[in-house]
């Protein structure tokens, strides 16, 4: 995999498709209004504001996270791990015929946003409420939110698609999240999901994370289904990773926070050698159909649509 400068800005490659003007600073109301489906207006609330790269909220939200999690994926290339994610996404928006923008919900500091536009996705708008994230995102997204769902003021089915990846574990309440979502994702639109799968897989690198749970399969369709979604589709991801995982946990299941972190860094930037392979092993489980693919991984997917 070949490395990518940091704060390079997202390609534009699909954003003249939606209208987007050739200085965004200049009407930025007018990207997001780009950025919607059914010709719908958005007048920006009171309660965000624009500070010449992104919307801000009227105050900073912090979520279950820790203040340097999302830094440590700043250092260039974005890693095996990221990069195998993106692609078993992108080949569900493609297969999900999604033609619209995709609103990234908790979308960090852009580095996914990132490897789904390298995949020809189409524009991606992120919506972060750590400000500090979400400033590093906007070289990475056709625009980004500095706050909450709630506070960005989008009107009903004016979403084509939208994803929470690796976000919901973080909320003690998943499912209010989810209700504030389904109304606004159009008819047949698209939500997919990720989370940290199998609760044997606990550790204290979960705790440092700012988990609250890793899902089962039943768990996360319950949740989804609670949020208003019904779900299409479901796989688990990285198979070949359960077993070394739930041997490491057995072996060391107790690390301190610091120690943790250090871990889960240096299982997104391996050794160059190892990054190779994991991204070949990766690349390999994400073409087994859904319908073959293992019951077992560090991560489970789901794809889902609104009920109306």
């Amino acid at each position: 995999m070949k490395g990518r400068a940091p704060g390079r800005r997202a390609s534009p490659r699909a954003f003249s498709s939606y209208g987007l003007p050739s200085d965004a600073s200049d009407e930025p109301a007018r990207v997001i209004n780009c950025l919607i489906a059914n010709e719908a207006h958005w007048d920006p609330p009171p309660t965000v504001s624009w500070n010449g790269e992104m919307w801000c909220g009227s105050q900073e939200n912090l979520l279950n996270y820790p203040d340097d999690g999302q830094i440590a994926t700043d250092v260039g290339a974005p890693g095996w791990w990221f990069e195998a994610r993106a692609e078993l996404i992108a080949g569900y928006l493609r297969r999900s015929d999604v033609r619209g923008p995709i609103w990234d919900i908790g979308g960090g500091n852009g580095t996914m946003a990132q490897c789904l536009a390298d995949r020809g996705c189409p524009p991606i708008v992120v919506v972060e409420p750590m400000r500090a994230s979400a400033a590093r995102a906007v070289s990475r997204s056709a625009a980004v939110f500095a706050c909450d769902l709630s506070e960005v003021g989008l009107a009903p089915t004016s979403l084509p698609a939208a994803t929470l990846l690796d976000v919901i574990e973080h909320l003690q309440d998943p499912v209010s999240l989810l209700r504030q979502l389904a109304p606004l994702v159009v008819d047949h639109g698209v939500l997919i999901v990720t989370v940290p799968a199998h609760k044997s897989l606990w550790s204290t690198v979960d705790e440092a994370g700012g988990h609250y749970r890793r899902y089962s399969r039943k768990m996360l369709r319950a949740t989804l289904e609670r949020g208003g979604f019904r779900v299409t589709a479901m796989r688990h991801v990285f198979p070949s990773l359960y077993l070394p995982a739930l041997v490491a946990r057995r072996l060391r299941p107790a690390r301190r926070r610091a120690q943790a972190l250090a871990a889960d860094r240096k299982r997104l930037h391996p050794s160059a050698p190892m990054e190779w392979l994991l991204g070949q092993v990766s690349s390999l489980e994400n073409k087994v159909p859904d319908r073959l693919a293992p019951h077992f991984g560090t991560s489970l997917l789901a794809v889902g649509t609104p009920v109306r």
